[in-house]
């Protein structure tokens, strides 16, 4: 398996231990991932994303029992009316934000909270 693949089953490993039980964590391309968060306001979203950053920094990513460090760069956007494809453009844009700003950071949609 492709070192990169071992990556992404790592950091999917580490966030699902890190995520509730009623949250859905799916890899939707490449190098990306949606974590759906029932029940939560963005401003309660962003906190949880900030720990589940933290916990990567901290804790980063073993893969053939070498600890490697990984950052995370995250968008999110309360889900309100949208349709699912706009929400997930937002998401998407809000992801390049934080790529742009420096990456290792949390993205919010706070218009939408």
């Amino acid at each position: 398996m492709p070192f990169g693949d071992k990556v992404l089953q790592g950091l999917a490993a580490l966030l699902n231990t890190e995520i509730r039980q009623i949250d859905v964590l799916a890899r939707i391309g490449g190098e990306e991932f949606a974590l759906l968060m029932p029940n939560v306001d963005i401003q309660q979203a962003r906190l949880g994303l900030e720990r589940l950053r933290q916990a990567l920094a901290g804790q980063g990513i073993l893969v053939n029992n070498q600890r490697y460090a990984v950052t995370i760069s995250i968008g999110a956007a309360q889900a309100g009316e949208l349709p699912v494809e706009s929400l997930l453009q937002k998401v998407d844009n809000l992801l390049y934000q934080a790529k742009h700003k420096g990456r290792n950071r949390v993205e919010t949609d706070f218009a939408q909270g």
